[in-house]
């Protein structure tokens, strides 16, 4: 029994479909094909075409999400332009609310707030002190108790100015505004004499310190200050740097000697406006000559090892009315300090 079962599984498992194919001019062809293929084939069919619905299925829920984040995309798009509109309006409704004269009031404070700034920034820039203003204010007169008006930034007036004189104050009668104009003109012709006074003070301020020797004038490292060396005095103080290395005026002024000395060797000696002499010494080449007028940064020799010196330096003093001074103190003697 055991036997015969055997024999039929054996039969079953190497069972084939067989085909047979007729030709008209040659004999007919006999093909087989195991029944384990076909039905290895049809899984293998059956799974690609499961991976692919599943595929085009997700394909079609990403589609349609996408779809649903553009339309909602589309919509906060066109609901930020109606608030564009509405935002648009509503300041054409502010400007058109505010009459004449506030605007004008409104723009006499921003001319203000530009000077104030102007004034701040050229005080900066020449070193002069400037009052702590993260809160300045302009006082102006309104109907009911004074009113602050924040000065804004002059890059930032947009509507601000107007918008916040309107607001702080939104019932003035026409006399009350033409006060408030009155008042803000005097502050912007006493800010327009003040800049003006400014601006005189700074030119003045730069010409001084081109015409003093407030330049250091040249490169390299210093080897030897002013003051007791080797049991007498140092003049000035010595710069050293490598043979050729550039030397430049300290400051505006005239030559009044280009020449060769016993100790300085090669040496220029330039004066200069406001009590001031400057002499730079044992220079390889000298480059101007006396009578020559020169401005602060000019080229006038190169360095050098020439006359009493042991290495290649300049030796730089200044004269203040005719008395050395430490060059290093420049700073002490000058009408404008840096």
């Amino acid at each position: 029994m055991i036997s015969k079962q055997k024999k039929n599984k054996k039969k079953y498992s190497n069972s084939k479909l067989h085909f047979i194919v007729f030709l008209t001019s040659k004999k007919p062809i006999n093909l087989s094909i195991s029944k384990w293929f076909i039905y290895c084939s049809a899984c293998v069919l059956l799974l690609a075409v499961l991976t692919i619905s599943l595929f085009s299925y997700n394909t079609y829920i990403k589609n349609a999400n996408l779809n649903n984040n553009l339309s909602a995309l589309e919509k906060e798009i066109q609901q930020l332009q109606v608030d564009n509109l509405k935002l648009g309006v509503e300041n054409t409704n502010l400007k058109d609310n505010l009459g004449e004269k506030t605007v004008k009031v409104a723009d006499a404070l921003y001319e203000l707030e530009n000077l104030q700034s102007s004034i701040k920034e050229i005080k900066e820039i020449v070193g002069l002190p400037v009052e702590e203003d993260n809160k300045t204010t302009t006082t102006i007169n309104t109907k009911t108790p004074t009113v602050q008006v924040p000065v804004t930034p002059p890059s930032s007036r947009s509507m601000t100015t107007l918008r916040s004189y309107n607001k702080q104050a939104p019932k003035q009668s026409n006399v009350e505004v033409d006060e408030n104009f009155e008042s803000i003109e005097e502050l912007i012709k006493e800010a327009k004499e003040e800049l003006e006074e400014l601006l005189i003070s700074a030119e003045d301020r730069k010409q001084y310190l081109e015409d003093a020797p407030t330049l250091f004038p040249t490169k390299g490292r210093i080897t030897s200050q002013f003051g007791a060396r080797w049991g007498s005095v140092h003049r000035g103080v010595d710069i050293s740097n490598s043979v050729g290395t550039k030397i430049y005026a300290s400051g505006n002024g005239v030559v009044i000697e280009s020449k060769y000395g016993y100790s300085y060797g090669n040496y220029i000696l330039i004066q200069h406006k406001n009590g001031f002499k400057t002499r730079y010494a044992h220079l390889s080449k000298r480059l101007i000559k006396v009578g020559d007028e020169v401005k602060q940064g000019d080229l006038i020799g190169l360095m050098g090892n020439t006359g009493t010196s042991y290495g290649s330096h300049l030796h730089y003093e200044i004269y203040y009315y005719n008395k050395l001074i430490n060059p290093l103190n420049i700073e002490d003697y000058l009408k404008y300090k840096e």
